[in-house]
Parts: structure tokens; sequence; C-alpha cells
């Protein structure tokens, strides 16, 4: 088949590990020959620098996403999730939203944060001490994403080790194509992890002094932007994007800087 046909014949729904692997070839046959390619089901996948440069910065392109997000989800937590978090909207709610965020991520808080994600980063090299063989994503990649944002949402180390599941679960149910199974986890993952979130937000409402270090959980509750602030629904919901904003990229940014991917093992060398 010839380099056409292939670009032509290319579905982005039904990749496989060949093309998760080394996807370069695909892409280069793409951008060469369906820049503006067609998936079956009518998806556009762009390929070009240029192109997707225009469609960002197109104004006429939104983000709203519920009536896509209706028909895939249906009306369930995975739907609430997704319309009401930040990244799936438009202003002037997005704006209001990210205002609100922002208001809790502050100079003081953020240099307060370097000390302890510092703390967090020995400790799970203490723990690496002495064990041998181990993979680096599961030892420490995935965990210290987590252990911070445990910290800024002041959730108790008990429920930690759950984190990267309900994380993994909600964002998996995005996936262009979804079996029920994956459909049922995400949603059992929204609500579990907002159960909690629920019963967090509404301790520290009522206990406002007792925040830890790089806790944001109060500020997010009480912030205030034109007289707006965040329900609970919208606190709940905005605290699951941030732990799935910044789980899984900065998991992926670590193992990627020391040149490895998820599931490669390194040995641990002694000091």
């Amino acid at each position: 088949m010839s380099d056409r046909a292939l670009a032509k014949s290319f579905d982005l729904n039904a990749i496989d590990l060949d093309f998760i692997t080394d996807p370069y070839p695909t892409l280069r046959r793409l951008r060469e020959h369906d820049p503006l390619h067609f998936n079956p089901d009518g998806s556009v996948y762009l390929t070009r620098y240029d192109d997707v440069q225009q469609v960002y910065q197109d104004k006429s392109m939104i983000s709203d996403k519920q009536a896509p997000f209706a028909e895939k989800f249906g009306q369930g937590p995975l739907y609430t999730h997704h319309t009401t978090s930040l990244i799936f909207n438009d202003p002037p709610y997005h704006t209001t939203v990210r205002k609100l965020l922002a208001t809790a991520f502050t100079p003081r808080k953020l240099a307060e944060m370097e000390s302890l994600i510092g703390d967090i980063v020995d400790d799970l090299l203490d723990q690496l001490d002495g064990a041998g063989e181990v993979d680096f994503v599961s030892a420490f990649a995935s965990k210290l994403p987590t252990e911070v944002i445990s910290f800024m949402l002041g959730v108790p180390r008990e429920f930690r080790e759950r984190l990267r599941g309900f994380s993994l679960a909600i964002l998996g149910a995005l996936d262009p194509v979804v079996t029920t199974e994956r459909l049922d986890s995400g949603n059992n993952a929204v609500e579990e992890f907002g159960a909690l979130l629920s019963d967090l937000i509404d301790h520290r409402r009522r206990n406002p002094e007792g925040v830890g270090q790089g806790e944001v959980l109060e500020a997010l509750i009480f912030g205030e932007f034109e007289g707006r602030r965040l329900d609970q629904q919208e606190l709940i919901q905005n605290c699951i994007f941030l732990l799935n904003a910044g789980h899984e990229t900065t998991t992926s940014l670590m193992a990627n800087g020391l040149g490895v991917n998820a599931g490669l093992k390194f040995h641990h060398w002694p000091e």
C-alpha cells in the first residue's frame, strides 16, 4: 500500500501498539499526504503545526462539550464532572472559574509549597534507598504529584493511594472508544472521589483555621471574584480537575525526562 493510501486509511480510533511505540512514520505520511484527515467517525485529525495553531486561535472554536458528552456519557457523574470543571467550558464561566482558582495559587502559597515538595521528594527517594530494582513510574513519578495534590486538597494519608486510580478511571473515559466497564469505572471514580471531597470541603468550611502546609482548599472555598464564589458542586468538580490536570502530566514529564517510559525499570544506585 502506498504512503498516500496508508495516510487515507488511518483511523485514530483504531490505533495499535505499533503506532503508540513509534507514531512518527504515520504522522509523517499524514502531514505529507492527508494533513486535514477525516477519521471514519467524522472527526478531524490535524498533524501540521500551522493548521493546529490556526484552529486554536480561531474564536469560533469552542470548548463546551455539553452536547457530545451527553451523548457519550449520559446524564451521570462523568457528564457532571466534565461539564462543570474548568477545562470543557468557555467564557464567561471559564473566565470566572479560572480567576477563582487563581486566588488559591498566590506567590506566598507557591513559595510555601517549595519546601513541602522538597520534603516529599526526599521522603520518596529515601524509600528507594537499598530497594534494588524498582519501577520508577510507580515508585516515584506517580507518587510525587499525588502526594503534592493530596496536601493541596487536604486529603488524609489513608486515602491518597486511591487518587491515582480515580484520575486514571476518569480520564480514561475520555478515550475515543470506551467500553461499558470503563464508563462504569469512571462514573464510580467521580462519585467516590466527589463524596470524599464533599466531606473535606464541609470540614474545612467549618474549620478554616486548621489549614495545613500547602493546602489551597480553604482559599478555593472562600475565594471571591467579582462577588462570586464557587458553589459546592463547582468546588468538588474543579478539585477533581486539579488532580487530573496535575497528576498524569507530571508523571509522564518525569518519566520522559529520565528517558524512560511507563513500566521500564532501572537500578537504584548508592550515593
